[in-house]
């Protein structure tokens, strides 16, 4: 059941999955802490952390990036080379280095309709839900993510 709330070290209740779109570089690093902490707690089998999927995005490019918070063993396969592990957003890029200024404009309605494109968050979050449904649907993806550029109108997917 999906879970709609402001996500800290008191209403991080164990999840399958994490979806984040934040709007700055603090926060992501926060949401890492916090679930780099989930990963190690005992949850039933149904509040087990396996994914965290994060989206962020600036004027007309953005990006989703899917990752894993353990690894999850994988079925040996002669039609798919398999892997346990993806690296989360906080692994594949040193955020660190990112200046909360750089981090992109805002989504709240005034800010985002003066700074943003107007179809970028809900273009990321279409490409974002089709990953998503094939993890669902096929129980695998050979993509653990995209990179999205409104203004070529090019979506390049990063292979797993």
């Amino acid at each position: 059941m999906p879970i709609s709330e402001h996500f800290n070290k008191k209403t991080a209740n164990g999840a399958n999955i994490y979806i984040s779109c934040v709007d700055n570089v603090k926060a992501r690093l926060e949401i890492a802490e916090i679930l780099s902490k989930a990963k190690n707690q005992a949850y039933s089998p149904y509040c087990d952390p396996f994914y965290w999927m994060d989206y962020g995005n600036m004027q007309k490019t953005g990006q989703v990036i899917l990752g894993t918070l353990k690894n999850i063993g994988q079925p040996k396969s002669k039609k798919y080379d398999a892997v346990s592990q993806l690296p989360v957003i906080s692994e594949r890029f040193d955020l660190k280095k990112i200046k909360d200024k750089d981090s992109g404009p805002s989504c709240s309605h005034a800010q985002a309709l003066a700074k943003q494109d107007l179809f970028i968050n809900s273009s990321l979050s279409t490409l974002r839900c089709h990953i998503l449904w094939e993890l669902l649907k096929e129980g695998r993806t050979d993509k653990s993510g995209l990179y999205l550029n409104l203004e070529n109108l090019r979506a390049n997917s990063i292979p797993v």
